[in-house]
């Protein structure tokens, strides 16, 4: 029988949320975390439930294909970051309805998501003050992985990644992500504001523009952000084609540093299956030199 809690992971990509309405299969272990929460919820200034639609809502559905079972899980946003979660059973066959879904609406504790900003984390975090326009992209905690009785350590995962956004910005690369600062809510952190890109490498691969890009220019470009990364004593643990996205100039740009640690520290999070030679646990130069050489393959490979 599948398990219905998806393996913590993490992911920037643009395009990484999901449709209002979206069925896991609960039996693969790869599943990828929620990276975008601008695309459902409303604008009403307030902590309470506005749901007007299903389009408002975050639906997942999760299938245990042994069992032939589907439990539903939900989530709602206001534009003042609070987060609301419910779910529903997998035994009524019918659809539910919206007066279904937002009876069961509860609030998510802020320290379940978000890492509360300490007077020595103030020092340390840049905290996004303009106005966000289309060029930016907001990173959220995934909310894949939350499940209401468990402590997934998600504000860890996003002061730890917001730090190393710091790093990168005090020694920035033009193959690395550009980071403008966190958002904060009532003192905390509720996401990260980067360049925004349209497409992963992974995504372009399936464009007919991908065959006119110079294939040794852009693994180059990108080997050249993996060892700027390197010098800075740290390793990425993630590289994949979807953790790379194609800017307008055809280049790479690295994103993802959900994963992202000085050489040698612990991790919640690991690589994607098919892109690390071995299950691990600390962080280490050598997971991004294996992740390269499977990127050239899989670059030749996509001919």
């Amino acid at each position: 029988m599948g398990s219905l809690a998806p393996l913590q992971r993490s992911h920037d990509t643009v395009n990484d949320y999901l449709p209002y309405n979206h069925e896991v299969d609960c039996t693969p272990t790869d599943l990828r975390s929620m990276g975008n929460w601008d695309d459902f919820g409303n604008t009403k200034a307030s902590e309470d439930p506005d749901v007007r639609s299903l389009e408002d809502l975050l639906i997942v559905q999760y299938i245990d294909v042994a069992a032939e079972t589907r439990q539903i899980h939900f989530f709602y946003l206001t534009n003042q970051d609070f987060v609301f979660f419910g779910r529903l059973p997998s035994s009524d066959p019918s659809e539910p309805s919206l007066d279904d879904y937002t009876k069961q609406l509860r609030r998510v504790s802020d320290e379940k998501l978000f890492p509360r900003i300490t007077d020595t984390d103030a020092e340390k975090i840049t905290q996004f003050s303009g106005v966000q326009d289309p060029t930016m992209y907001l990173k959220r905690p995934g909310l894949l992985q939350y499940q209401p009785e468990e402590d997934n350590g998600t504000p860890k995962l996003v002061l730890d990644e917001a730090e190393v956004m710091e790093t990168l910005e005090r020694n920035p690369h033009p193959n690395i992500i550009g980071y403008h600062g966190c958002r904060v809510r009532r003192n905390l952190i509720t996401g990260i504001v980067l360049d925004r890109h349209q497409k992963t490498l992974e995504q372009f691969a399936r464009e007919p523009e991908f065959k006119e890009i110079d294939r040794d220019d852009f693994f180059d470009a990108f080997k050249s952000a993996v060892e700027h990364l390197h010098r800075l004593g740290l390793a990425h643990n993630d590289i994949n084609p979807g953790n790379i996205m194609v800017s307008e100039a055809r280049a790479p740009v690295m994103i993802d540093f959900g994963s992202c640690q000085p050489f040698g520290e612990l991790l919640q999070t690991f690589g994607t299956p098919g892109w690390h030679e071995e299950d691990f646990w600390t962080s280490e130069k050598e997971h991004d030199l294996f992740s390269l050489r499977r990127l050239r393959e899989w670059l030749n490979q996509e001919m």
